[in-house]
């Protein structure tokens, strides 16, 4: 799919935050066509969908809350 049908799909604003993370290699996976054709396949946007699954109540999850509250006690 294209990389405006790959926004809507995995919830983002606008393309210009694919073509961000394309620019800073990061993100889903994608294939280039040729020097400026992108596409994006089902099957890696719903990997990299859960590759970004948060668990409340893991250890992660945790660490983040943590860091969080504290930057609120430091104002």
């Amino acid at each position: 799919m294209d990389t405006a049908t790959a926004t809507a799909y995995i919830g983002l604003e606008g393309e210009h935050t694919l073509a961000a993370w394309r620019a800073k290699g990061i993100g889903p996976a994608y294939v280039r066509i040729g020097t400026r054709t992108i596409r994006y396949s089902i099957a890696d946007l719903d990997a990299w969908l859960e590759a970004q699954r948060t668990v409340p109540g893991t250890v992660a999850a945790q660490s983040e809350s943590v860091a969080t509250a504290a930057k609120g006690c430091a104002a």
